[in-house]
């Protein structure tokens, strides 16, 4: 087992991106998703049914090789969401690489919206 402080290689980064419309979306996480399965990366991507759907044709033949997780259902509550990636990312292969696409929705009242600022 490495722990982070033992390494000196980059092991973790967040980033996030807006975006104005589908093709948008599509334009940038398609790309990244494929060059993450090139690698060999296990690919998480949690994202509506409906992204979903618009990114795996995007994606190509190796769409199947990624963990597709509708967002409805992963993001329900932070505290069973951070779970629920530590589950998943428990998982991968020691050594190997993961690639994680969070599509958070933040609610729709002020209690949700802290709850998943506080999250992100």
């Amino acid at each position: 087992m490495t722990l982070l402080a033992e390494t000196t290689e980059p092991c973790f980064a967040h980033d996030a991106f807006v975006y104005d419309d589908d093709g948008d979306y599509v334009a940038t996480l398609a790309p990244l998703l494929t060059d993450a399965l090139a690698a060999g990366d296990h690919v998480v991507a949690v994202v509506p049914a409906d992204r979903a759907a618009l990114l795996r044709p995007a994606v190509g033949p190796r769409a199947d090789e990624a963990t597709w997780v509708d967002a409805a259902e992963w993001y329900r509550h932070p505290a069973r969401t951070i779970a629920a990636y530590e589950a998943t990312l428990r998982q991968v292969t020691p050594g190997r690489a993961a690639f994680v696409v969070g599509e958070v929705a933040f609610g729709t009242t002020e209690s949700d919206r802290l709850a998943w600022t506080a999250y992100e």
